[in-house]
């Protein structure tokens, strides 16, 4: 896809101690096209760091995650590496973030100790585009699971930590993440669980995007109604089969279709994508379910109190208001023609 690839690798084995077992620890750096992405993957160089008092490791027949976390608030991603350190030490980090983070956010890694992988990418499509930058390498490396998350401030609302607190707890949460796991390996029809109380119908919340997730939709597979009889994850955060996020991710979306950020709070088409996601999972097959029962019949949440309901009554009003205004302007286009000719 990129004209110029240099790839540079370097091989440091370490020898760390985990409980009475032996791990190894790889340096790489992948260079590719520098004006578009700087891709740089480093495990810890020691045991002993902030992660010290992450959960023991499991046996190597249980799943694996991939933590994808978007940190574009290196004050935000503190709240997210505190908990990832709780966690088994079978499950790797994965950060995207902008250039002028990537010392910052660096340092907090290595002082973690956690075993990581750090990659820049511009500023653009907000947490989306980040996360489908890396899906290959997620995917590559094997993973079961990927968990997806990002540093959420939501400046155009007052209560953008609350969500995120909330979500954070639900998703990174170690006894949460095991029993999200063992969910999934219990059901192979499971393909996604999200954070409880998140989970919205499409119809009430498709915003100024309903073009775009039509489309989107379509090339899924799926019809209009199948569509707006769905529902999606509101924030892009949650946890899903790797294989769920195949046929999404198998459409190859390009950088330059993502809007350059400007704050926008709807109709972007990273915001097509929030709603996407849940249709990549229906579309091959497999359900949606909430981190509170994960066995259960997922409900959505009719009165989501974080964003605003699409209501059709108030789409025909602007509609017969635009139609009522644009008459009224003929008419009076008229009226002025007449009074014209008789001043004549």
């Amino acid at each position: 896809m990129l004209a110029s690839i240099q790839i540079q690798s370097e091989a440091k084995i370490s020898k760390l101690r985990m409980g009475k077992a032996k791990r190894k620890s790889q340096v790489t750096t992948l260079v590719v096209n520098p004006a578009e992405m700087y891709v740089e993957g480093v495990g810890p160089s020691s045991a002993l760091g902030a992660c010290s008092a992450a959960l023991p490791e499991e046996e190597s027949t249980l799943l694996r995650a991939a933590i994808a976390v978007h940190a574009f608030y290196p004050d935000v991603f503190d709240e997210a590496l505190d908990l990832v350190c709780t966690l088994p030490v079978r499950h790797k980090l994965f950060v995207t973030t902008v250039a002028e983070h990537q010392a910052a956010l660096r340092a907090k890694l290595e002082q973690s100790g956690r075993d990581y992988s750090l990659y820049v990418v511009q500023n653009r499509g907000r947490d989306v585009l980040p996360f489908l930058k890396i899906y290959p390498k997620l995917r590559a490396e094997g993973f079961d699971l990927i968990v997806k998350v990002h540093t959420k401030k939501s400046l155009h609302r007052n209560d953008g930590q609350l969500w995120r607190k909330d979500v954070y707890t639900q998703l990174l949460d170690g006894a949460a993440l095991e029993r999200a796991i063992q969910a999934f390996a219990n059901d192979s029809s499971l393909g996604m669980i999200g954070p409880e109380g998140h989970f919205v119908p499409m119809a009430t919340y498709m915003g100024a995007n309903g073009a775009r997730v039509f489309s989107i939709g379509s090339r899924l597979g799926l019809t209009e109604p199948e569509i707006r009889r769905q529902g999606f994850f509101a924030g892009t955060m949650f946890m899903a089969h790797a294989e769920a996020l195949d046929p999404l991710l198998g459409l190859a979306f390009a950088d330059e279709e993502f809007e350059p950020e400007a704050g926008q709070i709807d109709g972007t088409l990273a915001h097509a994508l929030e709603r996407s996601m849940a249709l990549s999972v229906v579309a091959c097959g497999r359900r949606l379910a909430s981190t509170a029962d994960p066995n259960s019949l997922l409900i959505a949440t009719q009165n989501y109190e974080f964003a605003k309901k699409t209501k059709l009554r108030g789409i025909l009003r602007r509609h017969a208001l635009y139609v009522c205004c644009r008459e009224l302007k003929q008419y009076l286009r008229f009226i002025m023609r007449l009074a014209g000719r008789d001043s004549t």
